[in-house]
């Protein structure tokens, strides 16, 4: 363990960068033991427990373990700058290490998983974590002229390239577990599917080309202050959110996962908005708005929503719902609101918010129908 390499008792000649080393040491072996008694008691709490899974309590352990092991190294560093047994080639060469290990995970990554469904559950997290690596490594902040008087950089440095080794562990069991399973690569499908999607809501966002840029303004006079006009902001700023653009960006770096999972919801969002927009240009604005209607509409959206994740993949439909918990949230606001509260505003919130969710349902059935077809 790389907390064993830093004495319990240090010689450093700066007494009180000494003293602070030797104090954040018993911290972390406090903390480490602590955490890992108090899990050890809860798998015998829990043993029986329908609530936390053995699958949950293993996660635990990992960031536990991860965490306890960068902040050992942040101090590790610290203790060698402050005993001048650091330099910056070393720094350089681990680096430079971890570099070699992310370059060869990279040349061997074809989004293996059982299913299409779980390559993008799978891989997503993983692009996040490959950017997050990159971050980690970053030669950023440099290396200080004189690592005795910068301890704590030192230390934040040797911490950064640290958790990029614990994460290319984490990447690199998943390529080993898969290499010895019958499965197969689903990156061509994946690839195959963003494209798609994406065609698909350009084109539909084609025909709504001018309220999605103009906005309420091109119907004033037809929507006034109402129901409708609420629904129609909503609608517009969740499409704008999920932007071509913005998806586009996915596919150029390469995030295929990431890519599919924004392309679905940017197709269930414009799909919404064109529905509304056709419903502005169709029927007269709602302006009728009354405790009962609120109450059968959030009712209404709820249903849906459960309905939806239920509908495929829970944890895929939760990606592609993710826009419907905020506007949830800012509805139920308006009513927590009171006197500055917008009852009207809540009303339209959760009006949305339902037709999203069965919007997102179709949505994830024309992903489904594209990854078979693209993986055959």
């Amino acid at each position: 363990m790389l907390l064993e390499r830093v004495p319990s008792s240090t010689t450093i000649p700066n007494e009180l960068i000494g003293s602070r080393i030797e104090t954040e040491r018993e911290r972390l072996k406090t903390d480490f033991e602590e955490v890992t008694a108090d899990l050890s008691e809860g798998d015998e709490q829990s043993a029986n427990s329908e609530v936390e899974t053995s699958r949950e309590r293993a996660r635990t352990r990992l960031r536990v373990a991860h965490r306890h092991r960068k902040e050992a190294a942040t101090l590790w560093g610290s203790y060698r700058a402050a005993t001048d047994d650091i330099t910056r080639e070393e720094v350089v060469r681990r680096r430079d290490s971890q570099r070699d290990r992310l370059a060869t995970f990279r040349t061997g990554w074809e989004y293996r998983a059982p299913t299409p469904i779980r390559a993008i559950l799978v891989h997503s997290d993983f692009e996040s974590l490959i950017r997050d690596i990159q971050h980690s490594l970053e030669p950023w902040p440099p290396f200080p002229e004189d690592p005795q008087a910068a301890t704590d950089e030192v230390g934040y440095i040797l911490g950064k390239i640290e958790q990029a080794a614990i994460s290319l562990g984490d990447l690199e069991r998943y390529q080993r577990q898969v290499g010895n399973q019958n499965v197969r690569s689903y990156r061509p499908a994946l690839m195959a599917a963003a494209t798609w999607l994406r065609r698909r809501a350009r084109d539909e966002a084609y025909s709504v080309e001018q309220p999605l840029e103009q906005g309420v303004a091109g119907f004033d006079d037809e929507i006034g202050d109402s129901v409708t006009r609420h629904e129609f902001r909503f609608a517009r700023k969740v499409a704008q959110q999920y932007s071509n653009s913005e998806l586009l960006d996915r596919i150029k770096e390469e995030n295929y996962a990431e890519a599919v999972l924004f392309a679905t919801t940017r197709r269930t969002a414009v799909s919404a908005f064109a529905a509304i927009v056709d419903e502005v240009e169709s029927k007269p604005p709602e302006t009728t708005v009354s405790a009962e209607h609120i109450e059968k509409s959030r009712q209404n959206a709820r249903q849906r929503v459960q309905d939806a994740l239920n509908h495929r993949s829970k944890p895929l439909m939760a990606h592609v719902l993710s826009p419907v918990f905020d506007v949830l949230r800012e509805a139920h606001n308006e009513l927590q609101g009171g006197s500055s509260g917008n009852p009207p505003r809540a009303y339209a919130g959760y009006r949305y918010a339902g037709h999203f969710a069965e919007t997102a349902a179709d949505a994830a059935d024309e992903l489904a129908y594209l990854l078979e077809n693209a993986a055959n």
